[in-house]
């Protein structure tokens, strides 16, 4: 499948990758238009950690996403023990972010 006409989508987001803050962005519209690949294209030459939510437990899911962080972070710790709560995920984002501004 070709990725056409999302020149618009894909500036909006690097200009807001640009600003070197943290932000959430919310992507949504209509099943099947290319969201899920918009995403996966304005990425494809950046760090990131990608994570799509799915319909198992919230507990699997932190789980998942706990080992993604864990290895994004190459922090052994978080990737085996995980996350027990959402809020701990932000938190520890939070303050990954702030390390990383101070570079």
């Amino acid at each position: 499948m070709k990725f056409i006409d999302r020149t618009e989508p894909l500036a909006f987001l690097n200009r807001q990758y640009a600003e070197h803050r943290a932000q959430f962005t919310v992507i949504y519209g209509k099943r099947r238009v290319g969201k899920t690949e918009l995403v996966k294209q304005f990425f494809a030459d950046k760090p990131h950690i990608y994570f799509l939510a799915d319909k198992t437990s919230a507990h699997d899911q932190l789980k998942t996403l706990s080992t993604k962080i864990g290895e994004f972070y190459q922090d052994s710790f978080v990737g085996e023990r995980g996350f027990g709560k959402w809020e701990q995920v932000f938190a520890y984002l939070k303050q990954r972010t702030i390390h990383l501004d101070h570079r």
